[in-house]
């Protein structure tokens, strides 16, 4: 049954020389939070599990059928996905077990909370006890492991938790603590993504409107300023052109797809082309 549930979290797939690092939190009640770290560019295909009904995604393109997410890394050449499992664990009387083949991964890291007894890894990790119990394991095909919830008393028995606290550690890990954390290094990779991608826009842009007439930089300055789109009315008040310059400087920018007018309404509207939104 437990390699039935382990078998539902497929390998990841790399199409492309990426870097994957995976980050898993797990709770009391069994739930995971589950982090990939992607470097590199290309393309990444991730089979995910039964239960996942939701799935964040930073610094990449990403389509979901069913249950695969394709992404589509840029060059950003960064992006981070999340999302919460419980097919990852299984209860057995006291004992949890765990299991999850990360392939291709550079890095496994798995945090659980400090009062978690370990009985067994498979293979071999290497643990870290501080705030949080940390496990990792490099370059791990497949990862299992036994513990349960509990201290070790003076007797060296263990002391169980009776589980009613199992949401603890989720809100004080995950909201903020574990947000922190585990996904600093995701929100991090998102965060220099949007950098590089403002960047590269902004350059894309620049090269752009060099090769334009003073006309066209100032209608589309004036864009840029008031969030990508004005009524024709406003633009022309706001640039001081004359209404048939405006409708030359327009219908250039039209043919070089920077802009597009819905004329469906009495004073047209003027908003960024997708191609352009899209630099």
């Amino acid at each position: 049954m437990f390699a039935a549930l382990a078998a539902l979290l497929a390998a990841a797939v790399q199409t492309q020389a990426l870097s994957v690092e995976y980050y898993a939190v797990i709770q009391e009640n069994g739930d995971a939070v589950v982090v990939a770290n992607i470097l590199g560019n290309g393309t990444f295909t991730a089979q995910l599990p039964a239960d996942v009904t939701e799935v964040k995604v930073r610094g990449a393109l990403y389509v979901m059928d069913n249950r695969t997410v394709e992404l589509s890394v840029g060059s950003s050449g960064e992006a981070a996905m999340l999302y919460r499992t419980s097919v990852l664990t299984e209860k057995e009387g006291s004992r949890w077990l765990f299991a999850m083949e990360p392939a291709g991964a550079e890095k496994l890291t798995v945090a659980m909370p400090n009062n978690t007894v370990v009985s067994w890894t498979e293979p071999m990790a290497l643990m870290n006890s501080s705030s949080v119990l940390m496990l990792i394991w490099d370059a791990p095909a497949k990862v299992s492991m036994e513990y349960a919830f509990g201290m070790q008393n003076s007797a060296g028995g263990l002391d169980e938790t009776d589980g009613k606290g199992s949401g603890d550690f989720g809100m004080t890990l995950l909201m903020p603590a574990g947000i922190a954390v585990f996904v600093a290094l995701a929100g991090l990779a998102a965060l220099r993504a949007r950098k590089m991608k403002r960047e590269t826009t902004e350059k894309n842009r620049e090269n752009i409107m060099r090769t334009l007439s003073n006309n066209h930089r100032l209608v589309v300055s004036l864009l840029l300023q008031s969030g990508g789109a004005m009524k024709r009315s406003h633009l022309e008040r706001k640039s001081g052109l004359a209404k048939s310059s405006l409708a030359l400087v327009l219908r250039d920018l039209e043919r070089k797809k920077i802009v597009e007018v819905d004329r469906s309404f009495p004073s047209h509207h003027i908003k960024f082309t997708e191609w352009f939104n899209g630099l």
